[in-house]
């Protein structure tokens, strides 16, 4: 019985903690769109949306928390965005030409394998007006994203 309850309470633990976190990724979120329609503005550059604003399990939960920008690109497609554009990453990136845009990412460079030369590309098409906000570090996301463990250094140039 102890046994039990022993695991039960970590379990609760590791949900406060998730949720927290989740909590926190969200604040995260708004305030670096926040800052990249501000930067889109200074710039007159277009805002280009990286991952689907109406997708996502917590946006399921609580609604978007930032909207689809002048483009929006997704692999699934932003169906609710008017201006989207659907496909793999680097494929869509490579598409823009130099200093184009104001690039707010959310969520999903974690998914990406070939992360180098999507960070150049997105480098190249907005001349480092980038925003992003990552997944963790939260406890039940780095067991599903090992890859969090492996692109933290290569991801820490961006706005987190």
């Amino acid at each position: 019985m102890y046994m039990k309850s022993k695991y039960l309470k970590l379990f609760f633990f590791v949900i406060v903690v998730e949720i927290s976190l989740s909590i926190f990724r969200s604040f995260r979120r708004k305030r670096n769109f926040r800052l990249a329609l501000s930067q889109k503005h200074k710039t007159g550059k277009r805002l280009l949306v990286i991952g689907d604003p109406n997708n996502g399990g917590w946006s399921s939960v609580i609604g978007k928390e930032y909207d689809c920008g002048d483009v929006c690109t997704d692999l699934v497609g932003c169906k609710k965005c008017p201006n989207q554009i659907q496909g793999n990453l680097i494929d869509v990136l490579k598409s823009f030409p130099n200093n184009s845009v104001v690039i707010f990412e959310s969520c999903v460079l974690e998914y990406v394998p070939e992360l180098q030369k999507v960070q150049q590309e997105m480098k190249r098409i907005s001349n480092n007006d980038i925003y992003s906000t990552r997944i963790g570090p939260t406890l039940m996301y780095l067991w599903y994203f090992p890859s969090l463990w492996t692109n933290e250094s290569q991801i820490k140039n961006y706005i987190l």
